[in-house]
């Protein structure tokens, strides 16, 4: 499964926003090649909110400021994925039920919530569930709908959705040696505690965790069960990225470098230093970039270079041996790449693929 796990980046920008603000972003590929359903196929989410939850104006919830997953709680309600109850609490620490982690899981991945709202709303979470062959308790059982949902059984569910066939364990053990959940202190099945209901905090934190390696698809359940020779070893512990972590840059780590992490043109060179290294520009693109034979570079009202890109063709096999000052390069770096050097405290996803997008602002 290393196609599911390294995102390989087609294309790089580096611009000047505004005054005193620069951006890093980076389009990348998925690779693995997922069954996209559409939302007409699926039947979409009913529009409505939980018996005892409903939309609140702040996501400032008094029982989540000060503990550990606020940042996941802020991540998850500023994409609309979960909100508050009624009394004005957020309930972090509360167990989640099969439902609604089933409703959380869909939503990440873009499954809007439905028009009609004379459908109870759970009905479309599980029918989405059915037609993508997702092992859920409540399809058979009403009353599991409701019920908190174990560790192992949202495991299992995770790894349904990435288009494998594993038992309740097996699950665990793909996912854990993917590195797509959160390692426990000691990443056996026994650390995992596969028996004990997941929080809502949990919940997120599992969500988020798929997004920061790159998954953005979910895809069908495979009817024959997977070979577990292909299931990778258990890794060690403190494997992982550290979250919401905002990495100090400066103009210099924007430049042009090389391979071996040499800056070759730096953040605001002359246009006649540019050209004195890549020769002649051949004329401009739409975007007014001045393209070179192995860049395209945009000058200010005074010549200075304020924004490049570089677009690399995979297929062929030319990739440029150009990059930024961290080494992160087209056809090269992967998505974790990028999250490693420049810290996870980023915008991931959009509608044109994982776009991972960088603000800074110059200090003294």
């Amino acid at each position: 499964m290393k196609g599911l796990l390294h995102l390989k980046m087609t294309k790089i920008w580096v611009l000047s926003l505004i005054a005193g603000t620069i951006m890093i972003c980076g389009n990348v590929s998925y690779g693995v090649n997922a069954g996209k359903i559409t939302y007409e196929d699926t039947g979409a989410y009913g529009d409505v909110d939980e018996d005892a939850e409903e939309n609140l104006e702040s996501p400032l919830f008094p029982d989540v400021q000060g503990h550990w997953a606020e940042p996941l709680v802020r991540w998850a309600i500023s994409n609309q994925w979960m909100v508050g109850y009624e009394d004005g609490s957020f309930r972090p620490d509360q167990s989640i039920t099969e439902a609604e982690f089933l409703k959380l899981y869909y939503l990440s991945f873009g499954y809007p919530k439905a028009t009609s709202i004379s459908e109870e709303w759970t009905a479309a979470p599980y029918r989405m569930a059915k037609w993508w062959n997702h092992p859920v308790t409540g399809l058979q059982y009403q009353v599991a709908r409701s019920t908190p949902i174990t560790r192992m059984a949202a495991a299992r569910l995770v790894a349904s959705g990435l288009g494998v066939n594993y038992n309740d364990a097996d699950s665990v053990v793909f996912l854990l040696g993917n590195a797509l959940l959160p390692l426990p202190e000691e990443p056996a099945l026994v650390g995992f505690k596969g028996n004990l209901p997941l929080t809502r905090a949990e919940a997120i934190q599992w969500m988020r965790m798929l997004k920061l390696k790159g998954v953005y698809t979910v895809t069908t359940r495979p009817e024959e069960r997977s070979d577990r020779n292909l299931l990778p070893p258990l890794p060690e512990q403190g494997t992982g990225l550290k979250d919401f972590e905002a990495v100090p840059v400066t103009d210099r780590d924007f430049g042009i470098a090389d391979s071996e992490r040499n800056l070759i043109i730096d953040f605001g060179s002359s246009r006649w230093l540019v050209e004195e290294h890549y020769g002649d520009s051949t004329g401009q693109d739409v975007f007014n970039n001045e393209m070179y034979k192995e860049i395209y570079v945009h000058y200010d009202k005074a010549g200075r270079l304020n924004s490049w890109k570089i677009d690399t063709d995979i297929e062929s096999g030319e990739l440029k041996h150009i990059g930024t000052l961290g080494n992160i390069r087209p056809g090269v770096s992967t998505l974790a790449d990028v999250l490693e050097e420049y810290g996870t405290y980023v915008a991931v996803g959009g509608d044109y693929g994982i776009i991972a997008s960088y603000w800074f602002e110059n200090k003294d």
